[in-house]
């Protein structure tokens, strides 16, 4: 199962629903902010992953997931929001960098339309999503951070194709998207 398919899977309308509440905002901001953000994480961590010392920071911080994140992630997130989203940007910014997850947030903001401390919720929460997804896949076929990565770039067409048109543009013209190009 691809990465792209396991957290779709987990991101249910119901889930969307309780996220909307929790963060009071549209559910339909909220399902375009996820449909952005999620792949473009994805990206951003390929292309961050590769350079000199970000990757010793993707280890560590795959290393730490928990894997059953994914699966546990509406009963956690319905528990406690703002704890899931500070593990997310807590996992992302030794990856990506405080400064370009501000600005990785802003655009989520920006494109979807969500007030801006929503946007860094999504934010936080997408990456739980992901590094957990990231996490999972690792224990589950025995993978290292290379082999992860290894892993997501031959899925790169299809984070690429999922990324919806205006998330893609904004993403392309903030740097984000270099590992699929």
């Amino acid at each position: 199962m691809s990465i792209l398919s396991m957290i779709s899977s987990r991101v249910t309308p119901d889930m969307v629903d309780q996220i909307a509440t929790k963060l009071g905002t549209q559910n339909t901001l909220v399902e375009k902010a996820l449909n952005g953000a999620v792949p473009g994480l994805l990206a951003a961590l390929l292309g961050a992953a590769k350079t000199t010392g970000r990757k010793e920071s993707f280890a560590k911080a795959l290393a730490a997931q928990d894997p059953s994140m994914p699966d546990a992630l509406s009963e956690q997130f319905g528990q406690n929001a703002d704890t899931v989203a500070d593990r997310g940007r807590e996992a992302l910014s030794p990856v990506l960098g405080d400064a370009p997850l501000a600005a990785f947030t802003s655009e989520v903001q920006r494109v979807s339309g969500v007030p801006s401390g929503a946007a860094s919720a999504l934010t936080g929460l997408a990456g739980s999503l992901v590094m957990g997804a990231l996490g999972k896949a690792s224990q589950r076929d025995g993978l290292d951070a290379g082999g992860v990565l290894s892993m997501l770039q031959g899925e790169a067409g299809d984070i690429a194709k999922a990324l919806p048109i205006d998330f893609a543009e904004s993403f392309r013209g903030a740097g984000f998207l270099e590992a699929l190009d």
